[in-house]
């Protein structure tokens, strides 16, 4: 199932003989725009795409302020950008909207589970569940979540079952590392003693994906699928310091998990990409501090692995 609606609503045309004129005219329109957005060919993830549709839906939006459909699509677009604060902005009026649709609940969830704040990501796919409680991507997630609280780090198993699961074709799926999980020292991107427990876990389950013909510890997937894909390993920082700074800060500890990995693993390199994001993809933004430490800071530094597939020719 996809948290996004790709229906072409012709359902709604009925309902604009119950508004009055102009108003059916505008709903119209949106219900227009909304469509071309959904009909858009090419690669969910291409940055024009993106662009496109976030254009579209926002025309939709304007003609039609409570249309949900267009705010929880307009969530899906920012989630893919990380736009995180904007998605969630967007889920929530959705869910306004349309309170009893288990999507932007879903879609909620998927924010705070990529951006590893798990018990938040429980909360909102547990009040989905309640309106399509046989989803199958976020009952895995659930119990995902419930075996990291309690072991406290993110086991292989879990890594690879994450990993192996989304909720479209050509979805990119990915899992953040917090700082409690792979720190740094201030300044530094030398890896620490405390974060090879993590690290290991990492390794056993991106071996396992890359070079077993089994499924580690029960996890089914794909195997035809797992030959074409490439991980990403993405590093991201507070807002102190200069943004350029913050680039190469990011990018050498990217690089470092990545050399871990390689040196300890035996994971191909040219598999893996390395990429450091800085201060430009934040989690959070309200309480963040250019001068001291807070909570805000703390939650946007930190490691995240993402999952590309690679599609050939011939199977686009």
């Amino acid at each position: 199932m996809m948290k996004v609606w790709t229906v072409l609503l012709a359902w709604s045309v009925v309902l604009l003989s119950f508004i009055s004129f102009a108003t059916a005219s505008d709903h119209q329109q949106a219900i227009a725009y909304f469509n071309k957005a959904c009909r858009l060919q090419g690669d969910p993830n291409d940055a024009v795409v993106l662009s496109t549709k976030e254009k579209l839906y926002k025309k939709a939006i304007e003609l039609w302020p409570e249309f949900p459909e267009a705010h929880n699509n307009l969530g899906d677009v920012y989630e893919r950008q990380g736009r995180f604060e904007e998605a969630i902005a967007e889920y929530k009026k959705a869910i306004k909207f349309a309170p009893k649709t288990a999507y932007p609940y879903f879609g909620l969830g998927d924010v705070y589970f990529k951006t590893g704040q798990y018990k938040k990501a429980m909360i909102w796919y547990k009040k989905g569940l309640k309106y399509d409680s046989n989803d199958q991507v976020t009952l895995r997630r659930v119990h995902a979540i419930k075996e990291i609280i309690k072991s406290k780090m993110i086991k292989a198993r879990t890594i690879v079952e994450i990993l192996s699961h989304t909720r479209g074709v050509r979805d990119e799926v990915s899992i953040t590392f917090g700082e409690t999980l792979i720190p740094f020292d201030f300044n530094e991107y030398k890896i620490r003693e405390d974060a090879k427990a993590q690290l290991n876990e990492l390794g056993k389950a991106l071996r396992e994906m890359f070079f077993s013909t089994q499924a580690i510890a029960g996890v089914e997937y794909d195997k035809r699928e797992e030959r074409h894909f490439l991980i990403e390993i993405a590093g991201h920082t507070d807002i102190r310091g200069s943004d350029e700074y913050n680039l190469w800060l990011s990018r050498m500890r990217a690089k470092a998990v990545a050399d871990y990995l390689v040196r300890n693993f035996g994971i191909p390199r040219d598999r893996l990409l390395v990429r450091g994001y800085g201060e430009r993809r934040p989690i959070c933004t309200e309480g963040a501090s250019e001068i001291k430490e807070t909570p805000c800071n703390a939650l946007n530094r930190r490691v995240e692995i993402i999952k590309h597939i690679i599609h050939t020719d011939c199977e686009k």
